[in-house]
């Protein structure tokens, strides 16, 4: 890879000296031309005196000082080029070609055209319009692509606008839209456990999550069921129904040698009485209430 990038690098310096030469040559031409124009006219009567310094004054005016609209060093992509602008090095030539042909001064285009072959075989610099125009910040919920066009940013990400790429939602965060510059957090009984999700997962039936903005969901301990998703809560096991592992969805009920079970017990079916009342269901409500007490956290 490194031997390929070496004669890139020297064509660019290559370039750079040509467009250098040529931004030095352009005011020589320029001031060579603007003389002879003058000498030409030394002869005609002195009250054309003001009709020259007026012809001077606009020859300037058509060609300002190039040094300083074409040297100094410009930046793309962080590394400095140092080379004047070839576009405005192009359009400076072609305007005194034009001149010249307009004065009849032909000796001088041959100087031209071959100024104009040397800008022409200047391949290697980039363009304005391949990076050399100063980046510009993209609006808010919008990142800039390859540093030349501004992109809506993708759903599950963040854009502030002047960034190169989109920032994902961290854990516990999502984004289900695009073009946006902020994450929304999941609610209590959902999680997000990816970076740059778009939606949030529901915790699934024997699990729960009391908090929002979380990347995971808690097990459901002995004693207790769960038998919806998406909830921040979990059901105590009713009076005569046992609930003796973790992750429970549904309570069991508690029948032959062991019919007994204190409710909100982890200790399972016994065969001892109780002094509840055996609940005859234990079994959550369609909307997801429980049937005894309900446990948040």
């Amino acid at each position: 890879m490194h031997t390929r990038r070496a004669p890139q690098i020297k064509r660019t310096t290559i370039n750079t000296t040509l467009l250098n030469l040529l931004a030095h040559l352009l005011p020589v031409l320029l001031h060579f031309t603007l003389c002879l124009s003058m000498r030409s006219r030394i002869h005609i009567r002195m009250h054309h005196s003001l009709a020259m310094q007026s012809e001077s004054s606009a020859f300037r005016a058509q060609f300002p000082d190039i040094t300083s609209t074409m040297s100094g060093s410009r930046t793309q992509r962080g590394i400095s080029t140092g080379a004047p602008n070839p576009i405005v090095l192009q359009q400076q030539l072609q305007n005194l070609s034009s001149l010249l042909s307009s004065t009849k001064m032909f000796f001088a285009s041959p100087l031209i055209s071959a100024a104009l072959m040397m800008l022409g075989s200047v391949t290697a610099l980039p363009q304005p319009e391949q990076g050399l125009i100063a980046r510009q910040s993209c609006p808010s919920g919008s990142y800039q692509y390859n540093q030349t066009a501004c992109v809506a940013c993708p759903a599950g990400n963040t854009c502030n606008g002047g960034s190169d790429s989109p920032q994902p939602c961290d854990y516990g965060l999502y984004q289900p839209n695009t073009g946006s510059t902020s994450c929304m957090q999941t609610q209590p009984g959902f999680f997000t456990n990816q970076r740059g999700s778009t939606t949030p997962a529901a915790c699934p039936p024997g699990s729960y999550q009391p908090y929002s903005q979380q990347a995971f969901c808690y097990g459901v301990p002995k004693g207790r069921f769960q038998s919806q998703s998406g909830k921040p809560f979990v059901c105590a096991t009713c009076c005569g129904w046992a609930a003796t592992q973790n992750n429970n969805v549904n309570p069991v009920n508690c029948t032959g040698s062991t019919p007994y079970a204190w409710p909100n017990s982890g200790d399972g079916c016994i065969s001892s009485p109780t002094s509840c009342t055996r609940a005859a269901t234990c079994a959550q409500a369609a909307d997801g209430s429980c049937p005894g007490e309900t446990i948040f956290g």
